[in-house]
């Protein structure tokens, strides 16, 4: 099927604060915003998605 994890949304600026400093420098491409023709939005963002990271995910502190 292939979906993107949420925090990678065109719109996540408006529900998350992402501190990409605070990120293994290996696994901060998991959460570089897609631009909206990558990613049609067909829903409202879900904090409870099984499709975002914890969190702490990735957490280099």
């Amino acid at each position: 099927i292939g979906f993107y994890h949420d925090q990678s949304r065109p719109d996540r600026d408006q529900y998350l604060k992402i501190y990409l400093n605070n990120v293994h420098q290996s696994m901060r491409g998991q959460f570089f915003k897609m631009s909206p023709n990558q990613n049609i939005l067909y829903n409202s963002f879900d904090y409870n998605s099984i499709m975002i990271y914890c969190n702490k995910s990735f957490s280099s502190n």
